[in-house]
């Protein structure tokens, strides 16, 4: 699975900004599964709807493990 998501957020200064996320997972074999995700990847400075700062760029991964 491999995903790419492009989100425009209107913050409260009603500045449009665009973040983009990737994930992606590749199984390894029948039990093990590697998965990986990157948030805001261009590191978008930006306020949700109602003033509170969202975060930055952020790295995140893993193992998953099925009997």
């Amino acid at each position: 699975m491999r995903r790419i998501v492009v989100t425009n957020h209107k913050g409260g200064s009603a500045k449009t900004t665009t973040t983009v996320n990737l994930a992606a997972e590749y199984k390894v074999d029948a039990h093990v599964t590697a998965f990986g995700r990157v948030d805001n990847l261009f590191n978008a400075q930006y306020e949700n709807p109602i003033g509170v700062d969202r975060p930055g760029f952020g790295i995140f991964g893993g193992v998953r493990l099925n009997n």
